[in-house]
């Protein structure tokens, strides 16, 4: 048995579950990449890295939760993240690779 969804009702429920579905994506992503990888808040506090960073750190991923750039990375690479947050959050994209 089918049922059709009028339109107005599908981009509706897409709307409400898209942010939900992309977050998770993104998680499995992150979590599948073999290098460290992170998102961070617009305070630089890290809000989501995967076992790879995890193991850079020498940490376990929930004791990272939170921290600062600065606290996670020392201040010169905190304040490189930032320059490039930035110009991300300007429309630039930005394609960082670094030898940790």
């Amino acid at each position: 048995m089918s049922r059709r969804i009028p339109s107005d009702k599908l981009l509706e429920s897409e709307r409400t579950a898209r942010p939900s579905s992309l977050a998770l994506y993104a998680a499995r992503l992150l979590d599948a990449l073999p290098d460290a990888a992170f998102v961070t808040d617009l305070e630089g506090r890290l809000v989501y890295g995967n076992e790879a960073l995890a193991h850079l750190a020498q940490a376990k991923l929930m004791d990272l939760l939170g921290q600062t750039r600065e606290e996670l990375f020392g201040d010169e690479l905190a304040a490189e993240l930032a320059a490039e947050d930035e110009r991300v959050a300007q429309g630039e994209t930005v394609v960082a690779v670094r030898d940790w």
